[in-house]
Parts: structure tokens; sequence; C-alpha cells
């Protein structure tokens, strides 16, 4: 019996500032005191952070040097999903029988390995981008009695209830080795269902918005 025991964190912090400038008084002083220039044309920056952390546990058994067994389990937590979804839980089970090894194989000389095997497992998925569990703002400039002037409106629906996609797998197939493992090959069959699928939905151009996560 073998045990693995796994536990991993990720983090991501991407901060951006920009200051665009116009007839800087001396051009060695270069983006050094930026305020001697004549105008200031453009400001802008942003701040993109996220995390994941992981937890895993797997158990590979061996009985008799032909009877597989492996147990995996993995708990992992996403920033970028909504209060209350941030962690799942996939497990995965896989079951292997090497034939090869049986007292009634012993007799013939074409497969020098058999082995039939099958397993299933979940694997999730959070890629999407940080904070649109929260919803976004835009700045929108306006006409405030003869004078223009800036406010903020949504941009993007925030949607509390986003969860890990989870794309559940069945597989079964056969590995083989003939001729002393001159050849060697396998044959799979899987089935795969994905659920909670994080993609955009069209909304209806009425609703202000044209679509949601």
């Amino acid at each position: 019996m073998n045990v693995t025991g796994l536990w991993s964190i990720q983090e991501s912090k991407n901060e951006r500032s920009f200051l665009q400038t116009r007839d800087l008084p001396y051009e060695n002083q270069a983006f050094h005191n930026l305020g001697t220039g004549a105008t200031v044309d453009v400001a802008d920056g942003d701040l993109l952070e996220w995390g994941i952390m992981s937890f895993m546990g797997r158990v590979n058994y061996q009985h008799a040097g032909k009877y597989l067994l492996t147990l995996t389990g993995r708990f992992d937590g996403s920033s970028r999903l909504a209060e209350g979804n941030k962690w799942g839980f996939f497990p995965s089970l896989g079951l292997g029988w090497l034939v090869s090894e049986e007292p009634f194989m012993t007799n013939q000389n074409l497969f020098s390995e058999l082995k039939l095997q099958a397993s299933y497992g979940q694997t999730g998925n959070t890629a999407i981008n940080p904070y649109l569990t929260a919803g976004l703002l835009a700045r929108e400039s306006y006409v405030f009695g003869e004078s223009s002037a800036f406010g903020y409106r949504p941009s993007l629906i925030s949607n509390p209830n986003l969860q890990w996609e989870v794309s559940s797998q069945f597989n079964v197939g056969v590995d083989f080795g003939v001729l002393n493992d001159r050849v060697v090959g396998s044959f799979e069959v899987y089935q795969t269902k994905t659920t909670d699928l994080l993609l955009e939905r069209q909304l209806p151009p009425t609703s202000g918005f044209g679509s949601v996560l």
C-alpha cells in the first residue's frame, strides 16, 4: 500500500499603473517627476488578484500482485467563486486486474501482459476572471446642468451562485502485450458529463445587459 498526501497553494497578483504626459522640460528625467510636463493626458491602473488552495490524498493498494485499487480525493478552494461556493470536493476510484498473473494464464504464450481496468472520477474547473461574482461598475460621462460630469453604473450582473464546474468521467479499458511485449497497446472507452458549466448566457438588450455569467 502506498499513501500520498499533497497540499498546495497558488497566488497571483498583478498591479498596473499608467500615466501619460506631454512636453517634459528635459528628456533625461525619463519617467521620473512626470508632473513637470505641460499636461497629463491619461492616468489609469488596476489590480487583479486570485488564489487557489488544494488538499489531496491518494491510496494505491495492490493485493497478490494482480488486484489493484486507487482511491483519490481532492479538496480545492478558489477565490474566484462566490462566498459559500468557493470549495469543492472531487473524488476518484480506479480498479485494475492483472489477468496475465492468474494461474489459468500460465499455459498460454500469446499474452505477456493483460490488464483490465475501470475508473470513475470528477475534476473541477474555476477558469473565470476574478471579481465576476461581485459585479463590476463602469464610469459614464453625462451632462449635469451645463457642465459635464462622471458617474458610475453597473456594467456586469453579479451572480452569487457561481460554483465549481464539474466534469464526471467513467472509463473502462484493457492494456495488453503480446509476443513477449513486441506488440503492446490499449483500448479504452470513456464517457464524460460536465455540469454547472461556467459560460455566458445571452440576455435581451432591454435588460440593460448583454449577458450574465
